[in-house]
């Protein structure tokens, strides 16, 4: 990676290892190489990709602080070819997050980038349901985030099938 990528990282506070960029630039080789048989991104110039991909994903650090190691737990809702949640397990690895997406093609890169790039080896495929109606009428985040916790909520806690229509979501879970 380049030293604008070094200074923008350090601008946000952020210090990586040579393991994390040499991640980071395997992260972005894949992404290109995917990119030409399926559309994950229309940014694929290493500049654009640094600025507006992997800073703008790691930016949360200004809302939440993640440099000093605390375990969080963190879930990507329609992560596409993986931001910010990727940037973000590859920068800080004690971050746990679920990248969740409802496409089988995006699912499958992300599985791969998450074995070869995150060194994930336990990484799977799940299904998530998601409330339709939220889907439909294209809610908030916020309120799609409080449905997903209601739904995994009474999935855990009880054997009854929810009454909701449901729609399957896959997801990749990276711990």
């Amino acid at each position: 990676m380049s030293k604008k990528f070094e200074q923008q990282l350090a601008e946000l506070g952020i210090t990586l290892t040579q393991t994390q960029f040499n991640q980071f630039d395997k992260y972005y080789e894949m992404l290109v190489e995917w990119n030409k048989v399926m559309n994950l991104t229309g940014i694929t110039e290493l500049e654009e990709v640094v600025s507006k991909h992997f800073i703008d994903s790691l930016a949360l650090v200004k809302a939440v602080p993640l440099q000093d190691g605390r375990k969080i737990s963190a879930i990507d809702v329609g992560t596409g070819a993986g931001f910010p949640g990727l940037p973000l397990k590859i920068a800080f690895p004690n971050l746990k997050i679920t990248l969740l997406d409802s496409l089988n093609k995006r699912i499958k890169f992300l599985n791969e980038v998450a074995k070869i790039v995150a060194k994930v080896e336990n990484s799977m495929e799940r299904e998530v349901y998601v409330d339709k109606i939220s889907l439909e009428y294209k809610v908030s985040k916020d309120a799609i985030y409080a449905e997903i916790n209601k739904l995994l909520y009474a999935n855990s806690r009880t054997e009854q099938k929810l009454e909701k229509k449901v729609v399957p979501v896959k997801n990749i879970s990276i711990q």
